[in-house]
């Protein structure tokens, strides 16, 4: 999952490893079992 994220910003809660790949993006890498899903919680605190 790639996630761009505007302004001045930080992850305060994530339910997965997340890595911050530019100043305006985050990046996570999750494991799907085959014909299954997943799902991906986060709360991003942004100030502008």
């Amino acid at each position: 999952i790639i996630e761009p994220v505007p302004g001045d910003w930080e992850v305060v809660k994530s339910s997965h490893p997340y890595s911050k790949i530019e100043a305006h993006t985050l990046q996570y890498v999750v494991k799907v079992p085959r014909d299954g899903k997943a799902t991906v919680n986060y709360r991003v605190r942004m100030r502008w």
